[in-house]
């Protein structure tokens, strides 16, 4: 609120503030959610996915189908340097999503996301992920929100489980 400001270097502390808070906040959620966003390889690919759930050392992951369409093998790397082995488990390419298993002993985090449905135009969005290749591992954007979202009302069937999307 400017409106009790008297001098301008009162509103300057004022600005500083908001701004400041503001980059605090994009840069909690960004440490908060890192650890969900690993990188996906294959042979000829590296992309991004999210982690969705952990049931006991199973964790599954979403990711774009078309970086794993025609892999032969697919990796999941952790940061620089926990990698393991992950198996395809169901896909729609018309949506562009798959969706991957991997097992481990560790609690890995499960991205913390928003109601879709919810967001609003010009809301702020955060990007985690990977682009170009595996060095740019945990690449932060930011963007904001310039139309409704349509709802296309699919859904991705996973181990017998359906799953609907927006």
């Amino acid at each position: 609120n400017l409106s009790n400001i008297d001098k301008k270097t009162d509103a300057v502390e004022v600005i500083q503030q908001n701004v400041n808070g503001f980059s605090t906040d994009f840069t909690r959620i960004v440490e908060e959610n890192s650890s969900a966003v690993p990188t996906i390889l294959t042979e000829t690919t590296t992309a991004t996915g999210f982690v969705y759930r952990q049931e006991g050392d199973t964790v599954y992951i979403v990711t774009a189908y078309h970086a794993i369409a025609d892999a032969v093998r697919i990796n999941v790397l952790f940061g620089t340097t926990y990698r393991c082995d992950a198996t395809l488990l169901g896909y729609d390419i018309f949506a562009d999503l798959a969706v991957l298993r991997i097992e481990t002993p560790y609690q890995i985090p499960v991205l913390k996301t928003g109601d879709a449905t919810q967001l609003k135009r010009g809301e702020y969005v955060i990007l985690i992920g990977t682009p170009l290749s595996a060095e740019y591992s945990g690449s932060v954007r930011t963007g904001m929100v310039a139309s409704k979202l349509l709802s296309i009302g699919n859904s991705i069937t996973v181990e017998e489980e359906n799953h609907d999307y927006w």
